[in-house]
Order: C-alpha cells, then sequence, then structure tokens
C-alpha cells in the first residue's frame, strides 16, 4: 500500500462506466461528492504503470483484516493531516519500509536514526501502516 493522492477506495471507480461513476458520485453529499470528483480525476491522470501499482495495493488492502483495514485507515486519516512539507518525507519513507523485509522493518523501525528523523505521530503512523504488511 502506498500513500497515494488517490485513496485506495477510488479504484474500483475506475473500473466503472462513466455513467457509472455519475450515478455513484450523484449519491453522495456534496462535499464528499466534489472530494471523491477529484480523486477519479487524479486517478485518470495516472500513468497506466501508476494505476497498476494502485489495483495491486487495493487488492493487498482488501485482504486486510477488519482489524488492519481500520488501522491503515486511521493511519491515512493522521497522514492526510500532517503538514504539507512533512507527508512527502513520510511518503518517502513508508515506501522505503514497503521495500524491507519484516526483519530489516523492525529494525528500522527501532533505530535512532528513524526516532530523531520523525515526531511521534509520524512513527506512530509509520508503525501502524507498517504493522499491515504481510
Amino acid at each position: 500500500m502506498l500513500l497515494a493522492a488517490v485513496p485506495l477506495a477510488a479504484a474500483p471507480q475506475a473500473r466503472q462506466t462513466p455513467a457509472e461513476r455519475q450515478r455513484a458520485l450523484r449519491q453522495l453529499p456534496p462535499d464528499r461528492q466534489k472530494k471523491a470528483q477529484e480523486r477519479l480525476d487524479r486517478l485518470q491522470k495516472m500513468t497506466p504503470q501508476a494505476r497498476q501499482r494502485l489495483e495491486k495495493q487495493y487488492e493487498e488492502f482488501q485482504r486486510l483484516s477488519p482489524a488492519d483495514k481500520e488501522r491503515a485507515r486511521g493511519a491515512f486519516r493522521r497522514f492526510e493531516a500532517l503538514p504539507d512539507d512533512r507527508r512527502p518525507k513520510v511518503r518517502a519513507e513508508w515506501q522505503r519500509l514497503q521495500a524491507m523485509s519484516p526483519a530489516e522493518r523492525n529494525k528500522r523501525l527501532a533505530s535512532p536514526g528513524f526516532r530523531s528523523r520523525y515526531s511521534e505521530s509520524e512513527r506512530e503512523i509509520l508503525g501502524d501502516l507498517a504493522a499491515t504488511l504481510r
């Protein structure tokens, strides 16, 4: 899973026809409608490779237990609340953690360098996301 500009929940809408997407959007409250449309617009602008990665991440997310899904959703919400200048740094760290084995990830999360580079809330976000990896 990647902390993407397009939430994982947007992936199924990418397979809908434009008419189906519009019908689904009209069922949402106006504020959610606007956000969903913006996310879909970003999704449509992605390269095929990026969309394929997002689809894989969505499938991985769907395999999580309900508790792990909720943990990941909470981490995503907290990630979105981070200051604009911190999000790219935390996203880059998340991408590094995803590429590691579980042992390497645990070592990294416990390292003094990691602790000094990220705030407590950022470490919690990254730790919660790492806990959902298989």
